[in-house]
């Protein structure tokens, strides 16, 4: 797909978007426990496997270090 292609999975992508910022929204971010918001605990509802995993739509930040969290 070209950049100037619209994307035909926008529509899943916009879902996708709003949901992870209505679980995670400013509040919520403020008192995640260590096992709400890392990867390695198994539960991919936490924040860093969400956002690194389903959110590859809006940008792909899969393979990176730690650090970009």
């Amino acid at each position: 797909m070209k950049i100037s292609e619209p994307n035909p999975n926008l529509e899943h992508i916009e879902a996708l978007r709003k949901q992870f910022v209505s679980d995670f929204d400013r509040d919520t971010l403020e008192d995640l426990t260590l096992e709400q918001y890392a990867m390695k605990t198994g539960d991919k509802k936490n924040f860093c496997y969400r956002l690194e995993r389903e959110q590859i739509g809006m940008g792909d930040i899969r393979n990176a270090t730690a650090m970009k969290f």
